[in-house]
C-alpha cells in the first residue's frame, strides 16, 4: 500500500485518451485512398524470391502502384526502412473516407481503448466503426509467400469491388497488409533481417527497425484480428497454440473465437482441394497430399500438448494479442527444397493455401466481428477498472460460456497452468520506477521509461514524496498505474513471471524475460490490483526527464557508471580523445579543461550522463586505471555484436575474428585492446600457429579476455590460467535467476541481483589456479522459466551457489573475465550489458599515452585587513594566498569566500597565487565565519582547497535622529516631525516619541521619517520631548530631545439680545456665547460678566456642562430709563484660555 501526507495526496491526473505512440516516425493518411506513387527500385535477378517461385521484392512497389491506379478502394504508403534500408510498405484496403470520416474513426478507435466502458454501450460506434483487420507478411525472410498470398488477396478485392460483398465488406472493415515486413531476408533468402535478427523474437526488445514499425502499426491500427504469415509446417498449422498460455492475457476472451476460427479455417482449405496441398490425418497423425473424411491441419491448440506455446511475446502474435486482438501465426505447409521446380511448386501451393487463409479469416470475421469487437473493449475496460483476471479451471461447463465453446472440452490442466485460481497471475495495483537514491540506475530507469512508453504503456511521475511499504520514493519518480488498458502489456514487461518448469516438458522458445528484473533499473510492484486508487499525485509522461547534467566550470568532473548509455557516453569521450581514468571499476574522473567541458556536455545531452565535480585527488590513489579508446576484438553472432554496439562501440571498433582469420591474417590482434568470447576460439599451435602466436603475443602484451559460457572459460583456463571446469545445465533451460555479486570484486559496484540464463553455465575453480569467484547462482536460483533437472548436474540445484562470473590474472597482469550467464542473450538482459563494459575495462590494459594528471595539493590561506567594519561603510579585503605542493605550478584560478556554503564574493587568483578580494559593504550585522576557496583555472592540474574560517564582525551603522515640533496651541495637538538618517542607507523600524513622563507614543517610519501627533490636553506651560529610534538590522539605535511649549488658547465671545427695543421696565435677555477657534473640541469653563452702559449687572460661571453658552436676563433697573443702553459680555479667561469681550449691542428703552 502506498502511503503519502494527507496534505500531498491528490488524485491521478488522467492520461489523454489517445494511442499515438511516443517516438513514431510513420505519419498515417488524414483521409482514403491515399495514393501516393510509391518508389520502385532497379530490377534485381539474384533475389531469392524468383528461385521460390515468389515475386521478387523489386515488383512489389510496382504491384501496389497499379492496384492504386485501377481503384480508389486501395491506399498504400511506405512505414519505415528495414536494417538494410528497403522501404516497407502498408496498404490499407477500405471503402473511401472524407477527413471527418477518418478522424471519426480515429475517435472510435482510441474510445475503444481508453474509455471501453463508454464504447461498450456507443450505438454510433457499434454501427459506424470500421473493424480493423491486419495481416503481416514475410516476417521471416525465407517464408515468402505470405507477402504472394497478401497480393493475391488484394487483387481479388479489386476484381470484386463492386460486388455486393466486397462492398459491404469494404464500408464496415479496415483490411491492413504489411506486405514483406522483411525485405533483406526476402531478397538475400534468409530468415533474419540485415542484422541477422530473428525479427519474430525481439518484440520485448525492438533491436531492429522492422519491429519497431510493427509496434507502431500495432498501436495505430489496433486490429480486432491479425494473422502473422509464415511457413513452413509440412502441413498447414494455424493457431492458436498448446499450453503454456500467457499468463497476462484475458485468455477467456481470446480462445473462444481464436479456435472456432481456426476450425473453421481447416474446414476451408480441406474443402478447397487445393492441388498439392497436404493434410493432417485426425486419426494417425500422418501426414498425405490426399483428402480423406478424416483430413485436416495442425491445431497446436488440439494437437501439440507442448512445444508450441503462446507464451512468450517476443513473437509477432503473442505481442499484437496484447492489444485486443484475436493473433496467430499460420504456418504454410510446404518448404524449401533443391529442386527448383518443387520448390516453385511448392511456392504456388503456400500462397494458394495463404489466400484460403485469408479469405476464410474475413469470412469468419463479417460473421463474428460484432462479438470480436466487444471482446476487445471489455478486454481494455477491465484493464482500466483494474479487475483480476478470470480464471479458467479444469472441468468448465460450456453452458456457463459466453460464445463458442468448442475449445472447452479440450481445456485440461496442461492449458490450465497460468490460468487458474493456483496458478494465474495476480496483478499489482502498479509498479514504481524510483529516481535518486532507491534507484540503482537512473540513465537505465529512463530508459526502461522511455521504452514503455513506445509501447503504449502509460507511465507517470509522482509529483510529491510517496512510501510503499516503508520505502519513500521521491518525487519524479515514475508510476505505472496498473488500472490501464494495456495492463497485461505492462505485467509481461515489468513482472517477473512465473517458474514453469513443472508445467509442460518443452518449451517452443524462451521462457522467461523481464524488463524489471534484467533491464538495470530499479522496479518495484506495490500492492494488489484490487487495491483503491494509488494515493499518488501524478502528471502522465511521454518520455523520461533527462537525467544528464553538467556543473559550471572549474572542477575535475567525475560520474558513475551505473547504466548502459553511462558506458556509452565514456566510450563516446574516449573516442573524442578526453582523458579520462577509472577509480575502482565504477567510477570515472575526466579533467578540468575547456575542452573537456565541452565534450562533457554533448554526452550528457545525448547520453543522460549526470556529471558531478571533484577535486580530482582520488588520481592519487593505487585502484586508479587511466583509459584509451577501447578496440574490442569479438567472437559471436549478431547478440555480441549488438550487445557492444549498445554500449556504444562504433563498427570501426570491432572486428570479428575466429581461428581460421588469424591464420590467413585476414584480420590480426595488433590493434586489439581487449577481445571478447562469444564463441569458441580455439587455436592450435601445429595447424594454425599465425593464430596461436597472434593469441600468444596477445597474452603476452597484458592484453585481456572477456567472454560469454563455456568456450569463454576454455579460452580463459587455457590462457590466464583460470582453471576453472565450466558445467553446462540443461540446454533448453532458460529463466530469470537470482546472484549474488562479490561487493568488493570486479563487478561489486553494479551490485547484479537477478541475470538470464539460456541456458545456465555454472564454474568451480582450482585452487592452484588464478581464478577469482566474481559472482554467484543464489542459493535457490530460478525465478522464473523453464529449467528442469535432466541429470545430476544441469539443474538449478546443482549450479545454486556455484561461480557463475569469475575473473583472473596472470602475474604480468593479463587478465580475464567470463560470464556464466546469456549477458548477450538477443540483445534483451540490459542490465548484463553493464557487466560486459565493466569486464572490457576491467581486462584491457590501461593508456599509456594522454594520462590524465593527477593534481597537485594546494593549500589556501585568508586574512582580512581589517577584522570588524560598520554596515554600510568600508568593508575590509580578504587577503587569499593559495600555495602548491610543487612550488612552482601558476597557480591561477578563483578564490570564493563563502560563509556556510553561501558565496559572499569572489576574485580571480593570479599565476602566483595571489589574490585581494573586497568584501560586499551589505553584510549582515553579526560575526560572519568566512572561508576561502581556491578553484583552479580551467586546465589546471591543481586541487582545489579551503582555508580555515576568519571571523569576520560587521557592526550596525549609527543613525542621527532630528526632532522638529510645530503647533503648540493648549487644545491644537502639537506635532514632532522625525527623521532618522544613516551612512548605511535608509533605516526602518519604529521609533518612539515620549512627552515629559506620559507613555511613549510609537510610530513606523516610512523612507526614513514620521510625523507624529502629541496628545491634545498637554497642560500650558513647557513639556520635555525624547525621541528613540529602536534600530533596525543594519542601523545602531539612537534618540533625540526637543520641547514643546504649550500656550494658552485665544477665544472668542459673542452677544446675543432678545431684543433690540424694549418699553420701559420691560423684560430682556442676553445670551453669551464664548468659542475656542483653534480647538472647537475644547469647552470654555470660567466666569461671564454682563455690563450695561459699562455697569456690570450680572456675572455667571461657565461650566463644561455649559459647553460655552450661557443666558442672562437683565434686571429692571436697566430697562428703567428711556433711551439707549450699551450692552456687553466678557469671559475672564483660565489657565488654558485667553479672555475674550464681545462687541456692544444696543438696546433702546421707550
Amino acid at each position: 500500500m502506498l502511503v503519502v501526507p494527507p496534505s500531498q495526496a491528490a488524485p491521478p491526473q488522467a492520461v489523454p485518451l489517445s494511442t499515438s505512440v511516443a517516438g513514431s516516425a510513420i505519419d498515417f493518411p488524414a483521409s482514403y485512398p491515399f495514393q501516393p506513387v510509391l518508389e520502385t527500385v532497379p530490377d534485381n535477378p539474384a533475389d531469392a524470391s524468383i528461385a521460390r517461385g515468389a515475386l521478387p521484392y523489386d515488383e512489389i512497389a510496382p504491384t501496389l502502384n497499379g492496384f492504386m491506379a485501377e481503384t480508389d478502394v486501395v491506399s498504400a504508403q511506405v512505414v519505415g526502412e528495414s536494417a538494410n534500408g528497403w522501404d516497407i510498405h502498408l496498404v490499407t484496403v477500405t471503402a473511401p473516407e472524407t477527413a471527418q470520416e477518418t478522424a471519426q474513426q480515429a475517435r472510435w478507435r482510441d474510445e475503444v481503448k481508453h474509455d471501453a466502458a463508454a464504447a461498450a454501450d456507443d450505438e454510433e460506434l457499434q454501427a459506424g466503426y470500421k473493424r480493423p483487420i491486419w495481416f503481416n507478411g514475410n516476417i521471416h525472410g525465407n517464408e515468402w509467400e505470405g507477402t504472394d498470398a497478401s497480393l493475391n488477396y488484394i487483387e481479388w478485392l479489386v476484381e470484386n469491388e463492386n460486388t455486393p460483398y466486397v462492398q459491404d465488406l469494404l464500408e464496415h472493415y479496415r483490411l491492413y497488409f504489411t506486405v514483406s515486413n522483411n525485405p533483406d531476408g526476402r531478397i538475400v533468402g534468409t530468415r533474419a533481417n540485415g542484422q541477422n535478427l530473428d525479427l519474430n523474437r525481439d518484440f520485448v526488445t525492438n533491436q531492429a527497425a522492422e519491429t519497431r514499425i510493427v509496434r507502431d502499426l500495432t498501436a495505430f491500427i489496433q486490429p480486432i484480428f491479425f494473422i502473422d504469415l509464415h511457413g513452413y509446417t509440412g502441413v498447414l498449422q494455424i493457431e492458436p497454440c498448446g499450453p503454456p498460455h500467457g499468463e497476462n492475457y484475458d485468455y477467456d476472451l481470446f480462445i473462444g473465437h481464436a479456435y472456432a476460427a481456426a476450425l473453421q479455417i481447416e474446414q476451408d482449405v480441406v474443402a478447397a482441394e487445393i492441388p498439392g496441398n497436404t493434410y493432417r490425418d485426425s486419426v494417425t497423425g500422418a501426414t498425405s497430399t490426399t483428402k480423406t473424411d478424416t483430413s485436416g491441419i495442425i491445431i497446436p491448440f488440439r494437437d501439440t500438448p507442448d512445444g508450441w506455446d503462446d507464451w512468450p511475446p517476443v513473437f509477432t502474435a503473442q505481442y499484437v494479442a496484447y492489444q485486443g486482438a484475436i493473433s496467430y501465426t499460420a504456418e504454410l505447409p510446404l518448404g524449401r527444397v533443391s529442386n527448383p521446380e518443387t520448390n516453385k511448386a511448392n511456392s504456388a501451393v503456400d500462397t494458394a493455401v495463404g489466400f484460403q487463409v485469408i479469405d476464410s479469416t474475413m469470412d469468419y470475421v463479417v460473421e463474428n466481428g460484432d462479438a470480436i469487437l466487444a471482446n476487445q473493449i471489455e478486454i481494455f475496460r477491465r484493464g482500466a477498472a483494474g479487475e483480476p483476471l478470470r480464471t479458467l479451471e479444469v472441468g468448465l461447463d460450456a453452458a456457463t460460456i459466453d460464445g463458442p465453446t468448442q475449445w472447452v472440452e479440450l481445456w485440461d490442466q496442461g492449458d490450465a497452468n497460468g490460468h487458474d485460481l493456483l496458478t494465474g497471475a495476480r496483478f499489482p495495483r502498479g509498479y514504481v520506477i524510483p529516481v535518486g537514491d532507491g534507484q540503482r540506475s537512473d540513465s537505465d530507469a529512463a530508459h526502461l521509461v522511455d521504452f514503455l512508453v513506445t509501447h503504449g504503456i502509460e507511465v507517470s511521475r509522482a509529483t510529491a514524496a510517496f512510501t510503499s511499504d516503508g520505502v519513500t520514493h521521491p518525487a519524479g519518480s515514475y508510476v505505472v498505474d496498473m488500472h490501464q488498458p494495456l495492463r497485461g502489456l505492462a505485467n509481461a514487461l515489468l513482472a517477473a513471471g512465473s517458474d514453469i518448469s513443472s508445467w509442460v516438458p518443452s518449451m517452443y522458445d524462451i521462457s522467461a524475460w523481464s524488463h524489471g528484473y534484467l533491464w538495470g533499473a530499479t522496479v518495484t510492484p506495490v500492492g494488489s490490483t484490487t487495491d483503491a486508487e494509488l494515493p499518488v499525485p501524478t502528471v502522465a509522461v511521454s518520455g523520461a526527464t533527462p537525467t544528464g547534467g553538467l556543473p559550471g566550470a572549474g572542477g575535475y568532473l567525475t560520474f558513475e557508471l551505473d547504466g548502459v548509455d553511462d558506458f556509452a557516453g565514456l566510450n563516446a569521450l574516449l573516442v573524442d580523445d578526453v582523458p579520462a581514468s577509472l577509480v575502482g571499476t565504477g567510477t570515472v574522473v575526466l579533467g578540468n579543461d575547456t575542452a573537456t567541458y565541452a565534450a562533457a556536455q554533448e554526452v550528457a545531452d545525448e547520453y543522460g550522463v549526470a556529471f558531478r565535480t571533484t577535486s580530482g585527488t582520488e588520481l592519487t590513489g593505487a585502484d586508479v586505471k587511466p583509459l584509451d579508446e577501447l578496440q574490442v576484438a569479438y567472437t559471436g553472432t549478431q547478440d555480441d555484436r549488438l550487445t557492444l554496439s549498445a554500449l556504444g562501440f562504433a563498427p570501426e571498433q570491432l572486428t570479428l575474428v575466429s581461428g581460421a582469420t588469424l591464420q590467413s591474417a585476414a584480420v590480426t590482434l595488433d590493434d586489439a585492446d581487449v577481445l571478447w568470447i562469444g564463441s569458441a576460439l580455439t587455436v592450435s599451435p601445429t595447424t594454425q600457429p599465425v593464430a596461436y602466436a597472434e593469441v600468444s603475443d596477445f597474452v603476452a602484451a597484458g592484453k585481456g579476455v572477456a567472454g560469454r559460457g563455456a568456450a569463454a572459460s576454455t579460452f580463459a583456463t587455457t590462457w590466464y590460467d583460470a582453471q576453472a571446469t565450466a558445467v553446462t545445465g540443461n540446454g533448453s533451460g532458460n529463466g530469470v535467476v537470482r546472484l549474488d555479486t562479490v561487493a568488493d570484486g570486479v563487478l561489486g559496484a553494479l551490485g547484479t541481483e537477478y541475470g538470464f540464463v539460456y541456458p545456465a553455465v555454472s564454474f568451480a575453480l582450482a585452487e592452484s589456479g588464478h581464478g577469482r569467484v566474481e559472482q554467484t547462482y543464489g542459493t535457490d536460483p530460478l525465478v522464473s522459466g523453464h529449467w528442469r533437472e535432466t541429470t545430476a548436474t544441469n539443474g538449478p540445484s546443482y549450479a545454486a551457489g556455484r561461480a557463475s562470473v569469475y575473473s583472473a590474472e596472470l602475474d604480468s597482469g593479463a587478465r580475464a573475465v567470463v560470464f556464466g550467464t546469456a549477458v548477450a542473450f538477443r540483445g534483451h538482459p540490459r542490465g548484463h550489458f553493464s557487466e560486459v563494459a565493466t569486464a572490457l575495462y576491467w581486462t584491457a590494459p590501461a593508456a599509456t599515452q594522454d594520462v590524465l594528471t593527477a593534481p597537485v595539493a594546494t593549500t589556501t590561506t585568508l586574512a582580512l585587513t581589517a577584522g570588524s567594519a560598520v554596515h554600510g561603510g568600508t568593508p575590509a579585503g580578504a587577503v587569499v594566498k593559495v600555495t602548491a605542493a610543487s612550488g612552482t605550478a601558476s597557480r591561477r584560478g578563483t578564490v570564493e569566500i563563502r560563509e556556510d556554503g553561501r558565496l559572499v564574493a569572489t576574485g580571480a587568483v593570479n599565476a602566483y597565487g595571489n589574490a585581494k578580494v573586497a568584501l560586499p559593504a551589505d553584510l549582515a550585522v553579526g560575526e560572519h565565519a568566512l572561508v576561502a576557496t581556491y578553484l583552479p583555472a580551467p586546465g589546471a592540474a591543481l586541487v582545489p582547497s579551503s582555508s580555515g574560517a576568519v571571523t569576520y564582525t560587521v557592526t550596525a551603522a549609527p543613525a542621527t535622529v532630528t526632532a522638529t515640533v510645530t503647533g503648540s496651541t493648549y487644545g491644537t495637538p502639537a506635532k514632532v516631525a522625525v527623521r532618522v538618517t544613516s551612512p548605511a542607507g535608509t533605516p526602518t523600524g519604529t521609533v518612539r516619541v515620549t512627552v515629559g513622563s506620559s507613555a511613549p507614543i510609537t510610530a513606523t517610519l516610512v523612507g526614513g521619517a514620521v510625523t507624529v501627533a502629541l496628545p491634545a490636553t498637554l497642560a500650558v506651560r513647557t513639556h520635555a520631548v525624547t525621541v528613540a529610534y529602536a534600530g533596525d538590522a543594519v542601523t545602531a539605535p539612537a534618540q533625540a530631545s526637543t520641547s514643546v511649549t504649550v500656550v494658552r488658547a485665544a477665544t472668542t465671545t459673542g452677544l446675543a439680545l432678545s431684543r433690540a427695543k424694549v418699553a420701559r421696565g420691560g423684560a430682556v435677555t442676553a445670551t453669551a456665547v464664548v468659542r475656542v477657534p483653534s480647538a472647537s473640541g475644547v469647552a470654555p469653563v470660567g466666569v461671564v460678566k454682563l455690563r450695561v452702559d459699562g455697569t456690570v449687572v450680572a456675572t455667571r460661571t461657565l461650566t463644561a456642562a455649559d459647553r460655552g453658552r450661557v443666558t442672562f436676563t437683565l434686571p429692571k433697573g436697566a430697562t428703567s430709563k428711556r433711551g439707549a443702553r450699551a450692552v456687553t459680555v466678557s469671559f475672564a479667561g483660565s489657565s488654558t484660555l485667553l479672555s475674550s469681550v464681545s462687541a456692544a449691542r444696543t438696546l433702546t428703552v421707550v
